[in-house]
């Protein structure tokens, strides 16, 4: 969880588009957003964190162990 700071640029699950399967394959429901706070929860020993996607805003309580870190290049 270390490298997942603030401010850290994701792609992660945004469960609020998906539909199904066929419909909305994982090229569609990983979005880019940047990690506004991380934490931990006894019975999540992973850790959770809290995204401001690009595309909708704020998002929280997604586990650490499945967002992927990217970096951007302008």
């Amino acid at each position: 969880m270390s490298e997942l700071m603030p401010g850290t640029r994701v792609k992660a699950f945004d469960p609020r588009l998906f539909k199904n399967d066929e419909e909305t394959p994982l090229s569609v429901t990983r979005k880019l957003g940047t990690i506004i706070r991380t934490y931990a929860m006894p019975r999540y020993p992973w850790g959770l964190c809290d995204i401001h996607f690009d595309h909708r805003g704020v998002s929280e309580g997604h586990f650490v162990n499945t967002v992927e870190i990217v970096s951007e290049q302008f």
